[in-house]
């Protein structure tokens, strides 16, 4: 049998092991979704504002729910709906984006979205989307658009 364990905060994160879930309902990840939506083939999570600024690409995140300055993006999934971008983004995150980068001892890395982006024509059926939408998320924390896993 499996064991269970819910960890929270960069803590609950820094100890993390095995098969681990990171879930942002509000914002990082339903962000990350609306930007694959609107085009974006990849994005990169990063722990630092210096770290964002250092890359090239579309950035979006926030520091204290604010916009970051020198960034495209805050972290407001509903302002990329409709939108249309490409190549790679980057984001920084206050909550999510942490979490995934600090659980370095995690032998697979999940994220979760309890939402759904609007949906790109063609790309699945309306009924499927209150399903989740995530990510497996290797070891260079590049989440790339390979269309959900749907449970």
């Amino acid at each position: 049998m499996s064991e269970v364990r819910i960890l929270t905060g960069p803590d609950g994160a820094r100890a993390a092991t095995g098969d681990v879930v990171i879930i942002d309902v509000i914002r990082a990840f339903t962000t990350a979704a609306y930007a694959f939506a609107a085009g974006i083939g990849e994005i990169e999570l990063v722990a630092t504002v210096e770290e964002a600024l250092a890359r090239p690409g579309f950035r979006m995140g926030e520091v204290g729910g604010k916009l970051i300055p020198g960034f495209d993006h805050n972290n407001s999934p509903s302002q990329l709906a409709g939108k249309r971008l490409s190549g790679c983004a980057v984001q920084r995150t206050g909550s999510g984006t942490q979490g995934a980068v600090l659980a370095t001892r995690a032998r697979s890395l999940w994220l979760g979205s309890l939402r759904w982006p609007p949906r790109p024509p063609g790309r699945w059926p309306e009924a499927t989307r209150s399903r989740w939408w995530r990510w497996a998320l290797p070891a260079n924390r590049r989440m790339r658009r390979t269309w959900p896993v749907r449970s």
